[in-house]
């Protein structure tokens, strides 16, 4: 069954395949769930069980645009990690990727005719440029076709909380991103969920779907739900995975 400190999103194609999407957040807690959101338009829910699921395979981020794409086993090393990855691909069933986010942005993908699954570390060097690379990546491998590919931008640094000093903000001074920027007084606040569902819709997605929580601020009962870096400076750090599930 789904923990009860989860965020979780699965979609249920007829008869084949379901794509779970969670983050986890066991130091802090709660959750918001993934199923009510437009990328899910048109589609129903459902709790998916499994007795098949392999150990988890762990991305070792490196704030880069390498991307792997996973076929088979025979793709995954021994190790069950993939050393500088921020981007996985794949169609393999009941195999479990993960990456360990501090504020950066998880963004999953869905492309439910191919049954095929893409999990995103996007960080504000690589936002602009990684995402609408996985979405090439899955029509040119898999055949998908932009506008069957379904979204999530997952919880993350919202705006509200994603401050800078403007003398070591470098975004100020790029045109490509004032569209995502807002000066206030000395700080800019900078939107990386509009920057990433933008570069999605460009990339050719009709259904992108936004997390509300930032991982910086979103409390319950007075207490924080996620770890953050850019508020706590240190390495605790919550799970986003992806498993594609047969049923």
């Amino acid at each position: 069954m789904r923990p009860s400190n989860c965020l979780t999103w699965q979609q249920v194609i007829p008869g084949k395949t379901a794509f779970h999407a969670v983050c986890v957040s066991p130091k802090y807690g709660y959750y918001e769930r993934f199923d009510h959101v437009s990328a899910l338009k048109g589609s129903l829910p459902k709790i998916v069980h499994s007795t098949n699921i392999t150990q988890p395979v762990r991305m070792e981020t490196n704030f880069g645009s390498n991307i792997r794409v996973i076929r088979d086993l025979n793709d995954i090393p021994s190790t069950r990690t993939l050393a500088e990855t921020d981007a996985v691909i794949t169609n393999c069933k009941a195999i479990p990727f993960y990456f360990l986010p501090g504020d950066c942005l998880p963004i999953y993908l869905w492309d439910q005719i191919h049954s095929v699954g893409a999990l995103i570390h996007a960080s504000w060097k690589q936002i602009r440029t990684l995402p609408e690379m996985v979405v090439k990546h899955m029509t040119e491998l898999f055949q998908s076709k932009p506008t069957q590919i379904s979204a999530i931008i997952g919880p993350s640094i919202s705006k509200c909380c994603y401050k800078l000093p403007i003398e070591v903000t470098a975004q100020t001074k790029m045109p490509e991103w004032q569209p995502f920027i807002q000066l206030d007084n000395d700080e800019v606040a900078i939107d990386l969920k509009k920057c990433a569902s933008s570069c999605l819709y460009a990339a050719g997605l009709l259904n992108v779907g936004i997390s509300s929580l930032c991982t910086a601020c979103a409390t319950i009962n007075g207490k924080f739900i996620f770890p953050s870096y850019h508020r706590e400076h240190n390495n605790y750090r919550f799970v986003a995975s992806m498993t594609l599930v047969e049923i």
